[in-house]
């Protein structure tokens, strides 16, 4: 779960040792499905308590935890123009976000690593900043203020950053300021272990501590900088599948928004759409696959290239291109 994802389950479950993983494999699957449960039930309590009816509940609370984003309206959660139903899909959305396993460790005694993870402090930060700088943002610009734009920031930042997809606002109109910040949150992620999309904040952290390392070791060519995290040392092999991973997410995102503005579309629907389907956040910018409108009016052809990041993304990519590899069979 550090920063391999898909890959290194990949190579777990290819080594020698995968039958003495086997078994804690099961009880940490059991822990996790547990944790699931139990938060896809308070949500549903909590869409209750707010308001909705039974059927909205279920179905959303199903939604919110897996970070689908699919509701039972066009409108999204703006159908509800509920305060309180905003505020528990924040909660959720940002429960989606974190890593499950904590979840599982909580339920056997262990709450406070939830509190004392260094991602999870790295994610809620970010969430943090950006809810701050989208109010600030609308209040600036006189979209919104008080009350009303801290919920619609820190609502779009949760469903965006948890690849949830979720709209309550149509935040199109907030002026490019906060297009270039939503544009950047849709790259990054919840954490590892979450049931989010995109880069995740662990990735992020090591990939700017290898920068930070690289810089020294310019300015100070024999000292010895080692890359930590959480007060553990980083593996040279990890940081460089770090690296290789956001590289290789770049270049699909890069490679795909091309694609798509060759076939006709404005380049901020092109490579929004792009990362949105990479990082399945689900809605993108701008008035043609925004957050008030959705993908139908794009070309065949471009459905079928968003369909094909979608997998990409949800599969952390490694692990659909190492099915193409001829060693992989012959293994």
């Amino acid at each position: 779960l550090l920063s391999i994802g898909g890959m290194q389950l990949f190579r777990t479950e290819s080594s020698d040792k995968s039958e003495k993983f086997l078994p804690r494999v099961g009880a940490i699957a059991k822990g996790l499905l547990l944790a699931y449960v139990i938060l896809t039930f308070l949500c549903a309590l909590g869409y209750l308590s707010a308001g909705m009816e039974a059927f909205d509940a279920v179905t959303l609370a199903m939604s919110t935890l897996s970070s689908g984003g699919f509701a039972n309206s066009d409108s999204s959660m703006g159908v509800f123009a509920s305060p309180a139903v905003d505020y528990v899909a924040i909660i959720f959305m940002l429960a989606a976000g974190l890593p499950f396993t904590l979840y599982a460790r909580a339920l056997s005694g262990d709450v406070t690593r939830i509190f004392t993870n260094s991602e999870v402090r790295l994610f809620l930060c970010i969430v943090a900043a950006f809810t701050v700088a989208l109010f600030a943002t609308q209040v600036w610009t006189g979209v919104s203020e008080g009350e009303a734009a801290f919920r619609g920031a820190l609502f779009t930042v949760a469903s965006l950053i948890s690849s949830t997809g979720f709209m309550s606002v149509d935040y199109s109109n907030w002026g490019p300021l906060s297009d270039a910040l939503l544009f950047v949150l849709m790259f990054m992620g919840g954490c590892t272990g979450s049931t989010a999309g995109g880069l995740k904040a662990m990735r992020i952290a090591i990939a700017a501590k290898a920068l930070r390392q690289h810089l020294k070791r310019i300015t100070f060519r024999n000292g010895v900088f080692p890359i930590r995290y959480g007060g553990a040392p980083v593996a040279d092999d990890v940081v460089s599948s770090v690296l290789g991973f956001i590289c290789l997410y770049f270049a699909t995102f890069l490679v795909a928004g091309v694609i798509l503005s060759s076939m006709g579309l404005d380049l901020r629907t092109a490579f929004s759409a792009a990362i949105a389907c990479l990082s399945n956040v689900g809605p993108a910018l701008g008035p043609v696959v925004g957050p008030a409108s959705n993908y139908s009016g794009l070309p065949d052809a471009a459905i079928w290239v968003l369909s094909v990041l979608m997998l990409l993304g949800r599969l952390e990519i490694l692990t659909v291109l190492v099915l193409f590899l001829p060693r992989f069979w012959l293994r």
